[in-house]
C-alpha cells in the first residue's frame, strides 16, 4: 500500500480533480459554441427577414410594430348603450411602413347589426375624424367571418390608398386634423402617419349600429383605444 506524507493528495484524488476541471472546461466550450451558433442563426434570420419582399416587389421584412386594444361600451364617451358587445383589436405595421394588418375579433354582436366600422384618430374620450372606413371592403356580413359561437373576425391588410380622413357622422365643413404630436396637428395620410399616431395613443376603433340620431350611430356602440405592445 502506498503511503503519502500528511497533507499531500493521493494519485486518485489528483486524477479526480483533473477530470473534474477538464469536464468544466469542456462544458464552458460547448456553451460558448452554442451561444455563437444561436447568435449566428438569429442574425441570419434577421438578415433574411430584412431582405424579404412581397410578390409585388414591396419590402416586407424586418421587425414589426404591434398595437392592441379591447373595444368596449365603457370607452365610448356617448350615452350608455347597455350592450354586452366587446372586441379584441390588433394592428401590425410592417417595418417599412408600407402596410398594416388589421385583425378585429367582435363578440356578442352579429355583423348584420353593424351600420359602420372605422379606425379613427383621437385621444381617449375625444371624438376624432375617421381615417379608415372598413365598409369600403364590402358588406360586414361578408367581411366578418364567424370563428366562434358568438365571435366574428374581420381581417384586412390596409395601405396608404385605404386612408381617407373625414368627419363621421358626415358633416359639412373642414375635417379636424389628427392631433399628431407635440409639434402640432397633422393629417393622417399614410401608413407611416397612422403608426406615428398609434405611438402617442391616438388611434381607436369603433363599431356603430343604428342610424340617424341614434346615439350608437352618432357616437358608437363600442370603442377601443389602441396601445403599443
Amino acid at each position: 500500500m502506498n503511503s503519502y506524507p500528511k497533507g499531500c493528495p493521493s494519485n486518485q484524488s489528483v486524477k479526480v480533480r483533473v477530470l473534474t476541471q477538464a469536464a468544466g472546461v469542456a462544458a464552458l466550450l460547448i456553451c460558448a459554441a452554442l451561444i455563437c451558433f444561436s447568435s449566428a442563426r438569429a442574425q441570419d434570420d434577421i438578415d433574411n427577414e430584412a431582405d424579404a419582399t412581397s410578390s409585388a416587389g414591396v419590402p416586407t421584412g424586418g421587425p414589426k410594430t404591434r398595437f392592441k386594444g379591447f373595444p368596449s361600451p365603457q370607452q365610448e364617451p356617448g350615452p350608455s348603450s347597455g350592450t354586452t358587445a366587446s372586441a379584441k383589436a390588433t394592428i401590425v405595421f410592417d417595418a417599412y411602413l408600407t402596410q398594416a394588418q388589421i385583425t378585429f375579433d367582435l363578440t356578442n354582436l352579429n355583423p348584420s347589426q353593424i351600420s359602420a366600422f372605422h379606425l379613427h384618430c383621437g385621444l381617449p374620450g375625444q371624438l376624432g375624424p375617421l381615417v379608415i372606413n372598413f365598409g369600403n371592403f364590402g358588406a360586414f356580413t361578408s367581411t366578418f367571418k364567424k370563428i366562434g359561437p358568438n365571435t366574428y373576425r374581420f381581417q384586412q391588410t390596409v395601405t396608404d390608398s385605404d386612408i381617407d380622413e373625414q368627419n363621421f357622422p358626415p358633416a359639412p365643413g373642414p375635417v379636424p386634423a389628427c392631433a399628431g404630436n407635440n409639434i402640432g396637428p397633422a393629417p393622417a395620410t399614410s401608413i407611416a402617419s397612422l403608426e406615428s399616431l398609434g405611438r402617442v395613443g391616438q388611434l381607436y376603433f369603433n363599431v356603430h349600429t343604428g342610424s340617424g340620431t341614434d346615439p350608437t350611430f352618432v357616437f358608437a356602440l363600442i370603442r377601443g383605444q389602441m396601445y403599443k405592445k
